[in-house]
């Protein structure tokens, strides 16, 4: 490759990363990029915002891991270092708290090791979630609450329909009977179904 293709390809890396940089700006993303071997943090303005830091005020990395809530910081430094040593995907939904003024926020992070001049790194993006996260949880609730209301009379009702098919087998009413059974089959779908939702709104 010549000193003009050397030129020609490294202007066009430079044009990618401008515009890969006003896309995570538009969406109003927070970028993060960690060292494997010295746990070198470095954070863009709008994650340091996130954290509630000052423009220019530093904010090394375990001052951004002590920013995370308590109940969710320990999973996420577990988490970061599975990334390291497995190389798995960090995708996870947690609590931070302002650095100055101590308000809680919820944010959406996502990132995964890369490997550049033979060194590893750890680099992402957050994205705030604090306006939606209440009415998914008020969704999740609303869901196990009706999920739950609906199961329990489901369960005695098949429980009736069992005693029931027990008692007309034993008086060969055939057409009784499959009818009986046939309700009981729907019951079974049914409670599956609610189990279902109470599974999802528990992820």
């Amino acid at each position: 490759m010549d000193i003009t293709d050397q030129y020609l390809a490294s202007a066009k890396i430079k044009r990618a990363e401008e515009h890969l940089r006003m896309a995570v700006d538009a969406a109003g993303l927070g970028t993060f990029q960690i060292t494997a071997d010295d746990r070198t943090f470095s954070a863009s303005p709008k994650l340091e915002e996130f954290f509630g830091f000052y423009p220019d005020e530093p904010m090394p990395y375990q001052s951004a891991i002590n920013q995370i809530h308590p109940d969710f910081r320990q999973f996420v430094v577990n988490q970061v270092k599975r990334a390291f040593c497995e190389g798995t995907r960090f995708d996870m939904e947690h609590q931070i708290i302002e650095y100055h003024d101590w308000k809680i926020k919820w944010v959406r992070a996502i990132g995964e090791v890369h490997q550049r001049d033979g060194k590893n790194y750890f680099t992402g993006v957050f994205h705030e979630i604090t306006e939606k996260k209440p009415d998914e949880m008020r969704k999740n609730d609303f869901i196990s609450m009706v999920s739950h209301e609906l199961k329990t009379p489901l369960t005695s009702i098949k429980a009736y329909i069992q005693l029931m098919h027990r008692k007309f087998e034993k008086t060969n009413e055939d057409v009784v009977s499959n009818m009986l059974d046939k309700t009981d089959q729907q019951i079974t779908k049914m409670t599956a179904m609610i189990n279902g939702f109470l599974y999802i709104s528990r992820l």
